[in-house]
């Protein structure tokens, strides 16, 4: 079993909360049986390893900037009414599919009137 410092809150094994700078695994009060999380620093080599690899696993997860919508403009592909123009299932040269357009506020009023 490996040894590792906290750089957040976590939850011990054993359901106890832990703060940041607690040291837990082998040796110490709180074991640590399971993958270190990203929010741990290894103590030894193992750790060190270990870390590095749950890191590497995470991937772009670590980088809030990668959850951000990409766009262009103003627009957001896709937020406004899906009709023929703009609805990225109808491509060029098809028919559009039923049920993409969406009625006028008027046509439906009418509708209701009627």
């Amino acid at each position: 079993m490996a040894k590792y410092k906290l750089l957040s809150q976590h939850y011990s094994e054993e359901d106890k909360l832990l703060e940041p700078g607690t040291i837990v695994g082998t040796g110490t009060p709180f074991k640590w049986t399971r993958s270190p999380t990203t929010e741990m620093v290894g103590l030894d080599k193992e750790s060190k390893a270990a870390v590095e690899r749950e890191k590497l696993r995470a991937g772009e997860m670590l980088d809030p900037l990668n959850y951000l919508p990409m766009t262009v403009g103003t627009e957001v592909p896709g937020a406004g009414p899906q009709g023929v123009e703009n609805n990225p299932l109808n491509m060029a040269g098809q028919a559009p599919r039923p049920g993409s357009q969406l009625h006028d506020i008027e046509e439906i009023e009418d509708e209701d009137e009627g």
